[in-house]
């Protein structure tokens, strides 16, 4: 970024009443929040985030799609943890060039929520763009760090949230399965042979991933740690996972884990310069609830067909 940016977009933030923002404590069991979500393919799917138990300890939110497009990872909810104490990681601020803010009042599911409205974008006509409120006080939203609404457009992926609902109700049983167990976590063996280890945990409200690579020449292994709220993290997952359950070819079993995995094998089309490729994926998810949620539903192995097969990621782990 230009030094002139920089400081004109850091005077302009400073310029921006800090609003103090929820507490997570302040959430009891059977309250609710419910976003709409839209990614690049354009099917929404409604999100809700109801607080199913309540602690000094921690708040266990059942997550469920209740409208919108089918999500097989979802289709019985899934449990998330988040502990109100603890210091998160701090995150770099987002970048936003010509970033414009102002204070508002949105309404938005029945109810005015006083937020920070911005605008911010490239000056490329192929650049990023965005645009939301954040930063919201109200309480019914300590679930979410008080996001109102968030749209991003760029050429790598488009997406929007938005809030349509809060309220408090009853909390549904069975209990969804746990996403990410206390303790577990999964390796994978990713370009150029680095290994990563990944694990999920939480802190000051966020969800917390700790990732651990190490290099295939050896030596000692670069630890990051990085904090998204639990909404981010969702987002990010419907962007990620399938929707649908895997059409394919019975695969070879996988015995990265605890329990051996039967496979499916799913062929995936070349797209502009990326060749096609083959996907190892589980093929009955539900018989490993153990297992973190993106061993579950993601891709076991990624190889790269051709004359030379490439495996381009491999979980070579999980427990």
């Amino acid at each position: 970024m230009h030094t002139a940016l920089a400081v004109g977009l850091c005077a302009l933030l400073a310029g921006v009443p800090k609003a103090k923002l929820p507490a997570l404590s302040s959430v009891t069991a059977g309250d609710y929040v419910e976003y709409e979500v839209s990614g690049s393919a354009g099917a929404k799917v409604v999100l809700r985030l109801q607080a199913a138990e309540v602690s000094k300890a921690e708040v266990v939110v059942d997550v469920r799609a209740v409208r919108g497009r089918p999500v097989r990872w979802l289709e019985g909810g899934a449990r998330f943890r988040l502990a109100p104490g603890g210091q998160a990681p701090k995150e770099k601020a987002k970048a936003r060039p010509n970033f414009d803010a102002r204070p508002v009042s949105l309404q938005r599911g029945g109810a005015m929520f006083a937020c920070q409205n911005y605008a911010w974008g490239s000056q490329k006509p192929e650049g990023t763009r965005g645009a939301g409120c954040e930063a919201s006080p109200a309480k019914e939203l300590a679930l979410t760090g008080g996001l109102v609404d968030e749209t991003v457009m760029s050429p790598e992926e488009t997406y929007s949230v938005a809030l349509v609902g809060v309220g408090h109700a009853e909390v549904p049983s069975p209990a969804p399965v746990e996403a990410f167990r206390a303790g577990s976590s999964w390796t994978t063996r990713e370009a150029l042979g680095v290994t990563v280890r990944r694990e999920v945990s939480s802190a000051g409200g966020k969800v917390v991933t700790t990732s651990t690579g190490v290099p295939a020449t050896g030596g000692k292994g670069k630890t990051t740690e990085t904090s998204q709220t639990l909404l981010e993290v969702l987002r990010v997952l419907l962007s990620t996972l399938p929707d649908a359950a895997p059409e394919g070819l019975p695969g070879p079993e996988v015995t990265a884990g605890p329990r051996p995995l039967e496979t499916v094998l799913v062929e995936r089309p070349a797209r502009g310069k990326s060749p096609a490729r083959v996907e190892t994926r589980a093929a009955r998810p539900g018989e490993v609830p153990e297992a973190p949620l993106p061993v579950r539903f993601g891709a076991l192995v990624v190889e790269e067909k051709g004359e030379k097969p490439k495996v381009l990621q491999q979980v070579t782990e999980w427990r």
